[in-house]
């Protein structure tokens, strides 16, 4: 069984503040707290912060990231649109941080979109079927 067929994912168009639209395949991680996205993609869609390598200055957006391995530093960036099938969701926080390819995933979509959006997430690991749905507002 590939890698990625064992995880929840799906395809996300991401709508860069350039005007660019680009596709990705998308590891759903409600566990991760923000969305990632590589930094060259990020770049390419108009984030020319996202590409940040200058070890002086220390930018208001720059997040540190700590693991069991080691320490890292991204950049935060706020993606114009992001649209998973029929759903729309503006002006989304991502981490500009580079995915090691290993995954087969593109982007990560974390916790902070689904909870900006108010969105379900439902996953049939037998059947291999996901479903997204907005949570309809009660009071």
């Amino acid at each position: 069984m590939p890698f990625t067929s064992r995880y929840p994912s799906i395809y996300a168009r991401l709508h860069g503040r350039n005007g660019a639209i680009r596709e990705y395949r998308a590891l759903i991680d409600v566990t991760t707290d923000y969305c990632v996205l590589p930094k060259v993609d990020g770049y390419r869609l108009g984030y020319p912060e996202a590409a940040h390598d200058d070890p002086v200055t220390r930018p208001a957006n720059l997040i540190f990231l700590a693991n069991s391995v080691s320490y890292s530093e991204a950049m935060m960036i706020v993606i114009e649109q992001v649209e998973i099938g029929d759903l729309s969701v503006e002006g989304v926080q991502f981490l500009a941080f580079d995915l090691p390819q290993i995954t087969g995933f593109d982007v990560v979509l974390g916790r902070n979109i689904f909870l900006k959006a108010n969105l379900s997430i439902e996953f049939d690991y037998q059947l291999s079927k996901l479903r997204i749905s907005q949570k309809s507002k009660s009071g």
